[in-house]
């Protein structure tokens, strides 16, 4: 007469046997496996992040190209008809209003050396002469001579580019 066989008494034997031969009993290798670990769910979200980021966003290629007023004035026909975001300040004397906001936008470090920008949007309250501003658009090259047609123009706050003000 054989007698059923009690899981638990069964449990116990395989764990005596696995210790005896130095590995994990059966029953816990099977469960590191059947419930993954949250170190192992965050790689994969991770993992499934960085694909998903790679497959949406855009290549550099067809998108704007951030650059500065020197590099094109320096080189204009490299720049004609492309996509940009360049940063500068706003000349002072050069704003005039008309069917659209036409201004200097001028390079950091030589406000000499400038880029016409014209924009036909509504403008900032705070847009002036000596604002630092992000203007985005198309070059368009016309007998050797640059201009940004803008499609957004961004005013930056002072302290972004200053620093914060002295405390007093």
């Amino acid at each position: 007469m054989t007698l059923p066989k009690d899981p638990s008494v069964e449990a116990a034997r395989e764990a005596a046997e696995a210790a005896v031969r130095g590995a994990p009993p059966s029953s816990a290798r099977r469960s590191a496996f059947a419930r993954p670990g949250p170190r192992v769910a965050l790689v994969v979200t991770i993992v499934a992040a960085i694909i998903l980021l790679t497959v949406l966003l855009p290549t550099g290629g067809a998108g704007k190209k951030y650059t500065d007023v020197r590099e094109i004035t320096a080189a204009p026909a490299t720049y004609d008809d492309q996509l940009v975001a360049v940063v500068g300040g706003v000349q002072a004397g050069s704003v005039s209003l008309g069917a659209s906001l036409a201004f200097n936008l001028t390079d950091y470090s030589d406000d000499k050396v400038w880029i016409r920008v014209l924009f036909s949007g509504g403008m900032d309250s705070n847009f002036a002469a000596g604002k630092q501003v992000l203007a985005e658009g198309k070059v368009s090259v016309v007998d050797g001579v640059a201009k940004l047609v803008a499609t957004k123009i961004s005013i930056g706050c002072p302290t972004d580019y200053r620093g914060a003000p002295p405390s007093q």
